[in-house]
Protein backbone atom coordinates (compact mmCIF):
# COMPACT_ATOMS: atom_id res chain seq x y z
CA UNK A 1 0.00 0.00 0.00
CA UNK A 2 3.00 2.26 0.68
CA UNK A 3 4.40 1.04 4.34
CA UNK A 4 6.89 -1.01 3.00
CA UNK A 5 9.44 -0.87 -0.56
CA UNK A 6 9.21 -3.96 -2.58
CA UNK A 7 12.22 -2.50 -4.86
CA UNK A 8 15.12 -1.30 -2.94
CA UNK A 9 15.39 2.45 -3.27
CA UNK A 10 18.53 4.92 -1.76
CA UNK A 11 15.74 8.01 -2.92
CA UNK A 12 15.49 9.59 0.74
CA UNK A 13 12.21 11.26 -0.27
CA UNK A 14 11.00 7.41 -1.20
CA UNK A 15 12.23 6.42 2.11
CA UNK A 16 10.70 9.14 4.19
CA UNK A 17 7.31 8.70 2.45
CA UNK A 18 7.41 5.59 3.28
CA UNK A 19 8.19 5.98 6.52
CA UNK A 20 5.20 8.50 6.89
CA UNK A 21 3.14 6.21 5.67
CA UNK A 22 3.30 3.34 7.94
CA UNK A 23 2.56 6.38 11.15
CA UNK A 24 -0.18 6.89 9.04
CA UNK A 25 1.09 10.84 8.08
CA UNK A 26 -0.65 10.38 4.90
CA UNK A 27 -0.29 14.14 3.68
CA UNK A 28 3.35 13.86 4.42
CA UNK A 29 3.62 10.69 2.32
CA UNK A 30 1.90 11.83 -0.15
CA UNK A 31 4.12 15.09 -0.62
CA UNK A 32 7.35 12.53 -0.12
CA UNK A 33 6.29 10.78 -2.91
CA UNK A 34 5.62 13.56 -5.37
CA UNK A 35 9.63 14.50 -4.50
CA UNK A 36 10.45 11.22 -5.18
CA UNK A 37 8.96 10.61 -8.71
CA UNK A 38 10.67 14.19 -9.20
CA UNK A 39 13.96 12.82 -8.50
CA UNK A 40 12.87 9.14 -10.31
CA UNK A 41 9.73 9.81 -12.59
CA UNK A 42 10.25 6.17 -14.01
CA UNK A 43 9.27 4.59 -10.52
CA UNK A 44 5.52 2.67 -10.49
CA UNK A 45 5.58 1.86 -7.30
CA UNK A 46 6.01 5.24 -6.51
CA UNK A 47 3.25 6.46 -8.32
CA UNK A 48 0.97 3.93 -6.66
CA UNK A 49 2.37 4.65 -3.27
CA UNK A 50 1.56 8.62 -4.07
CA UNK A 51 -1.97 7.68 -5.48
CA UNK A 52 -2.70 5.45 -2.09
CA UNK A 53 -1.27 7.82 0.02
CA UNK A 54 -3.33 10.59 -1.15
CA UNK A 55 -6.43 8.66 -0.55
CA UNK A 56 -5.74 7.97 2.73
CA UNK A 57 -4.87 12.01 3.36
CA UNK A 58 -8.59 12.56 1.77
CA UNK A 59 -10.15 9.68 3.59
CA UNK A 60 -9.17 11.58 7.60
CA UNK A 61 -10.89 14.72 6.31
CA UNK A 62 -13.89 12.89 4.82
CA UNK A 63 -15.32 9.52 5.95
CA UNK A 64 -17.78 9.28 3.47
CA UNK A 65 -14.76 8.28 1.06
CA UNK A 66 -14.80 4.56 0.70
CA UNK A 67 -12.02 3.07 -1.42
CA UNK A 68 -12.00 -0.33 -3.56
CA UNK A 69 -8.99 -2.30 -2.72
CA UNK A 70 -7.05 -4.49 -5.54
CA UNK A 71 -4.13 -6.23 -5.34
CA UNK A 72 -1.21 -6.87 -7.93
CA UNK A 73 0.97 -9.55 -7.89
CA UNK A 74 4.51 -9.36 -9.75
CA UNK A 75 7.91 -10.91 -10.17
CA UNK A 76 10.48 -9.05 -8.68
CA UNK A 77 12.16 -11.45 -7.13
CA UNK A 78 12.41 -13.57 -10.05
CA UNK A 79 12.87 -10.95 -12.45
CA UNK A 80 12.47 -7.47 -11.43
CA UNK A 81 12.36 -5.79 -15.21
CA UNK A 82 9.64 -7.59 -16.02
CA UNK A 83 8.31 -6.90 -12.96
CA UNK A 84 8.53 -2.91 -13.03
CA UNK A 85 7.07 -3.56 -17.07
CA UNK A 86 3.98 -4.96 -15.37
CA UNK A 87 3.77 -2.40 -12.89
CA UNK A 88 4.25 0.60 -15.30
CA UNK A 89 0.60 -0.94 -16.90
CA UNK A 90 -0.87 -1.30 -13.40
CA UNK A 91 0.08 2.43 -12.21
CA UNK A 92 -1.00 3.90 -15.51
CA UNK A 93 -4.54 2.57 -15.39
CA UNK A 94 -4.52 3.24 -11.76
CA UNK A 95 -3.14 6.78 -12.32
CA UNK A 96 -5.86 7.36 -14.65
CA UNK A 97 -9.18 6.29 -12.40
CA UNK A 98 -7.34 8.61 -9.07
CA UNK A 99 -7.49 11.59 -11.81
CA UNK A 100 -10.74 10.90 -12.79
CA UNK A 101 -11.92 10.48 -9.23
CA UNK A 102 -10.29 13.65 -7.81
CA UNK A 103 -11.52 15.91 -10.61
CA UNK A 104 -15.13 14.57 -10.03
CA UNK A 105 -15.18 14.14 -6.67
CA UNK A 106 -12.66 16.49 -4.56
CA UNK A 107 -13.45 20.35 -4.99
CA UNK A 108 -10.76 23.01 -4.29
CA UNK A 109 -11.06 22.79 -0.48
CA UNK A 110 -10.27 19.08 -1.16
CA UNK A 111 -13.48 17.88 0.60
CA UNK A 112 -15.77 14.71 -0.95
CA UNK A 113 -18.74 15.64 -3.18
CA UNK A 114 -20.94 13.26 -2.19
CA UNK A 115 -22.88 11.67 -4.75
CA UNK A 116 -20.28 12.10 -7.15
CA UNK A 117 -19.63 9.74 -10.32
CA UNK A 118 -16.12 9.97 -10.34
CA UNK A 119 -13.82 6.95 -10.01
CA UNK A 120 -15.43 4.25 -9.24
CA UNK A 121 -19.48 4.75 -8.55
CA UNK A 122 -18.07 7.81 -6.71
CA UNK A 123 -14.79 5.62 -5.09
CA UNK A 124 -11.12 5.76 -5.71
CA UNK A 125 -8.99 2.41 -6.24
CA UNK A 126 -6.30 1.70 -3.92
CA UNK A 127 -3.57 -0.92 -4.98
CA UNK A 128 -1.98 -3.67 -2.93
CA UNK A 129 1.55 -4.51 -4.56
CA UNK A 130 2.47 -8.35 -3.71
CA UNK A 131 6.46 -9.99 -5.34
CA UNK A 132 5.83 -13.62 -6.07
CA UNK A 133 8.76 -13.91 -7.30
CA UNK A 134 7.22 -15.97 -10.53
CA UNK A 135 7.56 -19.45 -8.20
CA UNK A 136 4.33 -20.88 -8.37
CA UNK A 137 4.38 -22.00 -4.34
CA UNK A 138 4.79 -18.94 -3.01
CA UNK A 139 2.08 -17.90 -5.51
CA UNK A 140 -0.59 -19.86 -4.11
CA UNK A 141 0.07 -18.98 -0.29
CA UNK A 142 -0.12 -15.65 -1.67
CA UNK A 143 -3.42 -16.76 -3.47
CA UNK A 144 -4.85 -18.21 -0.17
CA UNK A 145 -3.94 -15.38 2.20
CA UNK A 146 -6.05 -12.52 -0.48
CA UNK A 147 -8.86 -14.82 -0.20
CA UNK A 148 -9.10 -15.55 3.53
CA UNK A 149 -7.07 -12.90 5.29
CA UNK A 150 -7.58 -9.83 2.97
CA UNK A 151 -11.43 -9.71 2.83
CA UNK A 152 -11.36 -6.38 1.39
CA UNK A 153 -9.15 -6.92 -1.24
CA UNK A 154 -11.89 -7.85 -4.08
CA UNK A 155 -9.78 -8.61 -7.06
CA UNK A 156 -5.71 -9.43 -8.28
CA UNK A 157 -4.03 -8.40 -11.41
CA UNK A 158 -1.59 -11.10 -12.06
CA UNK A 159 -0.22 -12.71 -11.54
CA UNK A 160 3.01 -13.65 -14.42
CA UNK A 161 4.61 -17.17 -15.88
CA UNK A 162 1.52 -19.53 -17.49
CA UNK A 163 2.82 -22.29 -14.70
CA UNK A 164 2.35 -19.63 -11.36
CA UNK A 165 -0.87 -18.22 -12.49
CA UNK A 166 -2.52 -22.13 -13.53
CA UNK A 167 -1.58 -23.01 -9.83
CA UNK A 168 -2.77 -20.12 -7.92
CA UNK A 169 -6.02 -20.16 -10.12
CA UNK A 170 -7.12 -23.03 -8.52
CA UNK A 171 -7.09 -21.19 -5.12
CA UNK A 172 -8.59 -17.97 -6.33
CA UNK A 173 -11.57 -19.91 -8.15
CA UNK A 174 -11.78 -21.98 -5.19
CA UNK A 175 -12.16 -19.10 -2.79
CA UNK A 176 -14.23 -17.24 -5.54
CA UNK A 177 -11.31 -13.86 -5.97
CA UNK A 178 -11.31 -12.75 -9.44
CA UNK A 179 -8.07 -12.88 -10.77
CA UNK A 180 -7.15 -11.22 -13.98
CA UNK A 181 -3.84 -12.16 -15.35
CA UNK A 182 -2.56 -9.53 -17.47
CA UNK A 183 0.73 -11.64 -19.40
CA UNK A 184 -0.28 -16.13 -18.43
CA UNK A 185 -0.65 -17.05 -22.59
CA UNK A 186 -0.34 -20.91 -21.26
CA UNK A 187 -2.34 -20.66 -18.24
CA UNK A 188 -4.07 -24.05 -17.89
CA UNK A 189 -7.65 -23.88 -18.08
CA UNK A 190 -8.39 -27.46 -18.78
CA UNK A 191 -6.68 -28.39 -15.26
CA UNK A 192 -8.54 -26.09 -13.72
CA UNK A 193 -11.48 -27.38 -14.97
CA UNK A 194 -10.82 -30.57 -13.61
CA UNK A 195 -10.64 -29.18 -10.04
CA UNK A 196 -13.61 -27.13 -10.28
CA UNK A 197 -16.08 -28.91 -13.30
CA UNK A 198 -19.06 -25.89 -12.18
CA UNK A 199 -16.87 -22.95 -13.22
CA UNK A 200 -18.58 -22.16 -16.43
CA UNK A 201 -21.32 -21.18 -14.09
CA UNK A 202 -19.42 -18.75 -11.71
CA UNK A 203 -15.76 -17.98 -12.98
CA UNK A 204 -13.44 -16.09 -11.23
CA UNK A 205 -10.23 -16.42 -13.76
CA UNK A 206 -9.50 -14.48 -16.64
CA UNK A 207 -7.34 -13.95 -19.28
CA UNK A 208 -6.17 -11.14 -21.22
CA UNK A 209 -3.49 -11.87 -23.09
CA UNK A 210 -3.72 -14.17 -26.56
CA UNK A 211 -3.31 -17.66 -26.17
CA UNK A 212 -0.25 -19.71 -26.63
CA UNK A 213 -2.10 -21.51 -29.97
CA UNK A 214 -2.79 -18.10 -31.58
CA UNK A 215 0.84 -16.86 -31.13
CA UNK A 216 2.51 -19.74 -32.44
CA UNK A 217 0.17 -20.21 -35.21
CA UNK A 218 1.55 -16.28 -36.16
CA UNK A 219 5.11 -17.23 -35.75
CA UNK A 220 4.87 -20.76 -38.19
CA UNK A 221 2.87 -18.37 -40.57
CA UNK A 222 5.82 -15.74 -40.30
CA UNK A 223 8.27 -18.70 -40.65
CA UNK A 224 6.77 -19.38 -43.98
CA UNK A 225 6.87 -15.65 -45.01
CA UNK A 226 10.62 -14.97 -44.02
CA UNK A 227 11.93 -18.42 -45.87
CA UNK A 228 11.93 -18.89 -49.68
CA UNK A 229 9.03 -19.71 -51.31
CA UNK A 230 8.35 -23.37 -51.09
CA UNK A 231 10.96 -24.24 -48.55
CA UNK A 232 9.63 -25.70 -45.42
CA UNK A 233 10.77 -24.63 -42.26
CA UNK A 234 13.16 -26.97 -40.35
CA UNK A 235 12.85 -25.83 -36.58
CA UNK A 236 15.14 -26.58 -34.13
CA UNK A 237 13.88 -25.71 -30.48
CA UNK A 238 15.72 -24.65 -28.04
CA UNK A 239 13.66 -24.54 -24.95
CA UNK A 240 13.43 -25.25 -20.81
CA UNK A 241 12.23 -28.63 -20.27
CA UNK A 242 11.37 -27.29 -16.49
CA UNK A 243 9.12 -24.29 -17.53
CA UNK A 244 5.53 -25.17 -17.75
CA UNK A 245 4.75 -22.13 -20.34
CA UNK A 246 7.68 -22.70 -22.61
CA UNK A 247 6.49 -26.40 -22.09
CA UNK A 248 3.22 -25.71 -23.62
CA UNK A 249 4.28 -23.54 -26.73
CA UNK A 250 7.21 -27.16 -27.55
CA UNK A 251 3.33 -28.59 -27.88
CA UNK A 252 1.70 -25.85 -29.73
CA UNK A 253 4.18 -26.39 -32.43
CA UNK A 254 3.68 -30.30 -31.97
CA UNK A 255 0.22 -30.31 -32.82
CA UNK A 256 0.61 -28.13 -35.62
CA UNK A 257 3.51 -30.49 -37.03
CA UNK A 258 0.70 -33.46 -36.15
CA UNK A 259 -2.36 -31.77 -38.37
CA UNK A 260 -0.25 -29.89 -40.82
CA UNK A 261 1.85 -32.72 -42.78
CA UNK A 262 4.49 -31.44 -44.36
CA UNK A 263 4.04 -28.09 -43.16
CA UNK A 264 6.98 -27.93 -41.06
CA UNK A 265 9.68 -30.38 -39.28
CA UNK A 266 10.57 -30.30 -35.63
CA UNK A 267 13.90 -30.71 -34.53
CA UNK A 268 15.00 -30.90 -30.89
CA UNK A 269 12.16 -32.22 -29.13
CA UNK A 270 11.22 -35.99 -27.76
CA UNK A 271 9.44 -37.91 -30.07
CA UNK A 272 6.15 -38.42 -28.23
CA UNK A 273 4.25 -39.77 -31.24
CA UNK A 274 4.69 -42.01 -34.27
CA UNK A 275 2.56 -39.55 -36.57
CA UNK A 276 4.87 -36.13 -35.76
CA UNK A 277 7.36 -35.46 -38.60
CA UNK A 278 10.17 -34.99 -35.77
CA UNK A 279 13.82 -35.90 -36.27
CA UNK A 280 14.67 -39.43 -33.80
CA UNK A 281 18.13 -38.00 -33.48
CA UNK A 282 16.91 -35.86 -30.54
CA UNK A 283 18.91 -36.76 -27.88
CA UNK A 284 22.28 -35.89 -29.96
CA UNK A 285 20.58 -32.84 -30.92
CA UNK A 286 17.89 -31.82 -28.32
CA UNK A 287 18.70 -27.96 -27.00
CA UNK A 288 17.23 -28.30 -23.27
CA UNK A 289 18.03 -25.35 -21.00
CA UNK A 290 17.40 -27.08 -18.24
CA UNK A 291 20.24 -30.08 -18.96
CA UNK A 292 23.26 -28.90 -17.03
CA UNK A 293 25.76 -30.30 -19.28
CA UNK A 294 24.15 -28.68 -22.67
CA UNK A 295 26.66 -27.57 -24.95
CA UNK A 296 25.31 -25.35 -27.25
CA UNK A 297 27.86 -24.95 -30.06
CA UNK A 298 27.27 -28.75 -30.43
CA UNK A 299 24.20 -28.51 -30.15
CA UNK A 300 24.13 -25.99 -33.03
CA UNK A 301 26.63 -27.67 -35.09
CA UNK A 302 24.72 -30.99 -34.69
CA UNK A 303 21.49 -29.29 -36.11
CA UNK A 304 23.25 -27.86 -38.90
CA UNK A 305 25.18 -30.43 -40.26
CA UNK A 306 22.59 -33.41 -39.54
CA UNK A 307 19.57 -31.80 -40.14
CA UNK A 308 19.63 -28.68 -42.15
CA UNK A 309 17.77 -26.64 -40.01
CA UNK A 310 16.67 -23.35 -41.31
CA UNK A 311 15.06 -21.61 -38.47
CA UNK A 312 16.01 -21.59 -34.45
CA UNK A 313 13.02 -21.05 -32.38
CA UNK A 314 14.34 -19.97 -27.93
CA UNK A 315 12.24 -20.15 -25.32
CA UNK A 316 13.89 -20.35 -22.24
CA UNK A 317 12.08 -19.32 -19.06
CA UNK A 318 10.84 -15.62 -17.92
CA UNK A 319 13.62 -15.77 -14.82
CA UNK A 320 16.24 -17.02 -17.08
CA UNK A 321 16.72 -14.58 -20.08
CA UNK A 322 20.10 -15.05 -20.32
CA UNK A 323 20.00 -18.39 -21.77
CA UNK A 324 17.86 -17.44 -24.75
CA UNK A 325 20.72 -14.79 -25.32
CA UNK A 326 23.51 -17.63 -24.96
CA UNK A 327 22.10 -19.23 -27.95
CA UNK A 328 22.00 -16.05 -30.23
CA UNK A 329 25.35 -15.31 -29.22
CA UNK A 330 26.55 -19.18 -30.05
CA UNK A 331 24.81 -18.67 -33.32
CA UNK A 332 26.40 -15.22 -34.34
CA UNK A 333 29.52 -16.22 -33.57
CA UNK A 334 29.20 -19.32 -37.01
CA UNK A 335 28.92 -17.37 -39.92
CA UNK A 336 27.72 -20.53 -41.18
CA UNK A 337 24.30 -19.98 -39.27
CA UNK A 338 23.68 -16.16 -40.86
CA UNK A 339 20.98 -17.02 -43.14
CA UNK A 340 19.25 -19.25 -40.59
CA UNK A 341 15.84 -17.56 -39.33
CA UNK A 342 15.48 -16.48 -35.62
CA UNK A 343 12.25 -16.55 -33.22
CA UNK A 344 11.55 -16.67 -30.17
CA UNK A 345 8.48 -16.69 -27.39
CA UNK A 346 7.05 -13.89 -26.20
CA UNK A 347 9.04 -14.14 -23.28
CA UNK A 348 11.78 -12.36 -24.85
CA UNK A 349 10.29 -8.73 -25.82
CA UNK A 350 11.50 -6.59 -22.88
CA UNK A 351 14.30 -4.44 -22.11
CA UNK A 352 16.25 -6.75 -20.57
CA UNK A 353 16.92 -8.99 -23.98
CA UNK A 354 18.08 -5.69 -25.37
CA UNK A 355 20.53 -4.70 -22.58
CA UNK A 356 21.59 -8.45 -22.45
CA UNK A 357 22.04 -9.12 -26.26
CA UNK A 358 22.95 -6.06 -27.93
CA UNK A 359 23.99 -6.60 -31.32
CA UNK A 360 23.58 -10.36 -30.99
CA UNK A 361 19.47 -10.24 -31.07
CA UNK A 362 19.23 -8.42 -34.22
CA UNK A 363 16.71 -10.16 -36.55
CA UNK A 364 14.70 -11.68 -34.03
CA UNK A 365 11.46 -12.55 -34.22
CA UNK A 366 8.30 -13.06 -32.47
CA UNK A 367 4.38 -12.72 -31.99
CA UNK A 368 3.25 -11.11 -29.17
CA UNK A 369 -0.17 -9.63 -27.85
CA UNK A 370 1.12 -5.69 -28.46
CA UNK A 371 3.05 -3.50 -29.79
CA UNK A 372 3.21 0.00 -29.93
CA UNK A 373 2.07 2.15 -32.63
CA UNK A 374 4.79 3.69 -35.31
CA UNK A 375 2.65 6.22 -35.80
CA UNK A 376 1.34 8.60 -33.00
CA UNK A 377 -1.43 10.00 -35.00
CA UNK A 378 -2.74 13.23 -34.47
CA UNK A 379 -5.59 14.32 -32.55
CA UNK A 380 -5.63 10.57 -30.97
CA UNK A 381 -4.03 10.63 -27.53
CA UNK A 382 -2.82 6.98 -27.32
CA UNK A 383 -1.51 4.76 -24.56
CA UNK A 384 2.16 5.28 -25.99
CA UNK A 385 1.90 8.85 -26.23
CA UNK A 386 0.65 8.80 -22.33
CA UNK A 387 3.44 6.33 -20.98
CA UNK A 388 6.04 8.34 -22.80
CA UNK A 389 4.51 11.51 -20.93
CA UNK A 390 4.01 9.45 -17.42
CA UNK A 391 7.60 8.16 -16.92
CA UNK A 392 9.57 10.56 -18.31
CA UNK A 393 10.80 14.04 -19.07
CA UNK A 394 10.47 14.01 -22.61
CA UNK A 395 7.92 15.58 -24.68
CA UNK A 396 6.31 14.19 -27.60
CA UNK A 397 6.11 15.20 -30.92
CA UNK A 398 3.59 14.23 -32.83
CA UNK A 399 5.22 12.72 -36.09
CA UNK A 400 4.02 11.88 -39.70
CA UNK A 401 4.26 8.90 -41.59
CA UNK A 402 6.72 11.01 -44.09
CA UNK A 403 8.76 12.43 -41.46
CA UNK A 404 12.49 11.25 -41.07
CA UNK A 405 12.80 9.34 -37.72
CA UNK A 406 16.64 9.57 -38.10
CA UNK A 407 16.53 13.24 -37.66
CA UNK A 408 15.92 15.12 -34.77
CA UNK A 409 13.00 17.19 -36.28
CA UNK A 410 10.66 14.21 -34.57
CA UNK A 411 11.48 12.11 -31.65
CA UNK A 412 11.19 8.35 -32.36
CA UNK A 413 8.82 7.16 -29.35
CA UNK A 414 10.08 3.69 -29.77
CA UNK A 415 13.21 4.24 -28.78
CA UNK A 416 11.77 5.49 -25.86
CA UNK A 417 9.76 3.34 -24.80
CA UNK A 418 12.32 0.75 -25.14
CA UNK A 419 14.50 2.89 -22.55
CA UNK A 420 11.95 3.20 -19.76
CA UNK A 421 10.59 -0.22 -20.33
CA UNK A 422 6.91 -0.15 -21.77
CA UNK A 423 6.38 -3.63 -23.21
CA UNK A 424 3.73 -6.16 -24.40
CA UNK A 425 2.88 -6.88 -20.40
CA UNK A 426 2.97 -3.03 -19.43
CA UNK A 427 0.20 -2.61 -21.85
CA UNK A 428 -1.98 -6.00 -21.04
CA UNK A 429 -1.17 -5.06 -17.35
CA UNK A 430 -2.99 -1.39 -17.94
CA UNK A 431 -5.85 -3.39 -19.72
CA UNK A 432 -6.22 -6.09 -17.28
CA UNK A 433 -6.52 -2.93 -14.46
CA UNK A 434 -9.20 -1.44 -16.16
CA UNK A 435 -11.07 -4.31 -17.65
CA UNK A 436 -11.30 -4.61 -13.44
CA UNK A 437 -12.98 -0.78 -12.93
CA UNK A 438 -15.24 -1.44 -16.00
CA UNK A 439 -16.11 -4.77 -14.35
CA UNK A 440 -17.09 -2.78 -11.05
CA UNK A 441 -18.76 0.10 -12.51
CA UNK A 442 -21.07 -2.79 -14.14
CA UNK A 443 -21.54 -4.96 -11.34
CA UNK A 444 -24.77 -4.74 -8.71
CA UNK A 445 -22.80 -3.70 -5.77
CA UNK A 446 -19.16 -3.58 -5.24
CA UNK A 447 -18.40 -7.57 -4.19
CA UNK A 448 -16.09 -10.25 -5.76
CA UNK A 449 -19.15 -11.93 -6.53
CA UNK A 450 -20.70 -9.17 -8.44
CA UNK A 451 -17.63 -8.61 -10.60
CA UNK A 452 -17.34 -12.34 -11.23
CA UNK A 453 -20.88 -12.06 -12.95
CA UNK A 454 -20.19 -8.48 -14.88
CA UNK A 455 -17.44 -9.88 -16.40
CA UNK A 456 -18.64 -12.83 -17.21
CA UNK A 457 -21.43 -11.15 -18.79
CA UNK A 458 -21.63 -12.36 -22.42
CA UNK A 459 -21.86 -8.46 -23.44
CA UNK A 460 -19.14 -7.52 -21.19
CA UNK A 461 -16.30 -5.77 -23.38
CA UNK A 462 -13.99 -2.91 -23.37
CA UNK A 463 -11.97 -1.18 -25.68
CA UNK A 464 -8.16 -1.19 -24.43
CA UNK A 465 -4.78 -0.60 -26.01
CA UNK A 466 -4.98 -4.19 -27.26
CA UNK A 467 -8.29 -3.42 -29.01
CA UNK A 468 -11.40 -5.11 -27.97
CA UNK A 469 -11.52 -7.42 -25.13
CA UNK A 470 -14.17 -9.91 -24.09
CA UNK A 471 -14.14 -13.26 -22.41
CA UNK A 472 -15.88 -16.33 -23.33
CA UNK A 473 -18.17 -17.44 -20.91
CA UNK A 474 -19.76 -20.55 -21.98
CA UNK A 475 -18.96 -23.29 -24.25
CA UNK A 476 -22.31 -23.72 -25.45
CA UNK A 477 -22.78 -21.20 -27.88
CA UNK A 478 -22.92 -21.37 -31.18
CA UNK A 479 -21.38 -18.36 -32.67
CA UNK A 480 -18.14 -18.60 -30.91
CA UNK A 481 -16.04 -19.16 -33.71
CA UNK A 482 -13.60 -21.45 -31.78
CA UNK A 483 -11.24 -22.74 -35.19
CA UNK A 484 -8.11 -21.98 -33.58
CA UNK A 485 -8.79 -21.93 -29.88
CA UNK A 486 -10.39 -24.02 -27.19
CA UNK A 487 -13.38 -22.34 -25.77
CA UNK A 488 -12.68 -22.09 -21.82
CA UNK A 489 -14.82 -19.83 -19.41
CA UNK A 490 -12.55 -16.61 -18.74
CA UNK A 491 -10.41 -17.35 -21.67
CA UNK A 492 -10.25 -14.02 -23.95
CA UNK A 493 -11.96 -14.22 -27.37
CA UNK A 494 -10.40 -13.71 -30.29
CA UNK A 495 -13.00 -11.30 -31.94
CA UNK A 496 -12.77 -7.23 -33.13
CA UNK A 497 -10.07 -4.81 -33.62
CA UNK A 498 -6.86 -6.77 -34.01
CA UNK A 499 -7.64 -10.31 -34.06
CA UNK A 500 -4.45 -11.19 -34.30
CA UNK A 501 -0.88 -10.81 -32.64
CA UNK A 502 1.68 -8.78 -33.94
CA UNK A 503 4.78 -9.88 -35.70
CA UNK A 504 7.73 -7.81 -34.26
CA UNK A 505 11.45 -7.96 -35.24
CA UNK A 506 14.48 -6.34 -33.34
CA UNK A 507 16.55 -5.00 -35.81
CA UNK A 508 20.16 -3.35 -35.54
CA UNK A 509 19.41 -0.18 -38.03
CA UNK A 510 22.47 1.82 -36.99
CA UNK A 511 25.57 0.04 -35.90
CA UNK A 512 26.17 2.64 -32.85
CA UNK A 513 22.93 2.11 -31.80
CA UNK A 514 21.17 -0.74 -29.33
CA UNK A 515 19.25 -2.80 -31.08
CA UNK A 516 15.57 -1.91 -31.13
CA UNK A 517 12.32 -3.27 -31.49
CA UNK A 518 10.25 -2.03 -34.80
CA UNK A 519 7.26 -3.78 -36.55
CA UNK A 520 8.25 -6.04 -39.87
CA UNK A 521 8.19 -4.16 -42.44
CA UNK A 522 7.61 -6.50 -44.74
CA UNK A 523 4.05 -7.47 -43.19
Amino acid sequence: MGEKRLFSSIDSDKLNGINNFKEKRFSEAESKFVEALKNNKNDPESLIYKNNAQINALMQNNSEIKPILISTSVPKGGNKAVALEILRGVAHAHNDIMKDFESKCIDEKKLYKVGCDGGIKGRPLQIMIIDDSNNPDIAVKIAKYLVKKQKEVYALVGHNASEVSSKAAIEYQKGKLVMVTPNSFALDFEKLDKKDGERAKGNYIFAVTYSHEILIKKVIDEMKHQLPTGEIPRVLLCYDANAFDQNVIVGSFENFAKNNKGEIELIGVKEKSNTLNIMTNAKDISCDFSKADLNLADVLENAKNKDGINVIFVASHVNRIGDSIAVLKNIKRDSSLANIKIFSSPTLYTNQTLELGGKNVANLTMAVSWFPEKILKVGEVQFEGEAIELWTEDSIKICHEEDDFTKETCINHLDILDEIGITWRTAMAYDATHILIEGFRGSGEISRQSLSKSLSEPEFSFEGVTGLVKFFSSCSTEEINSKDVECFPGKRMVTGRNPDPAIIIKVNEVTERITHYRFNSDK
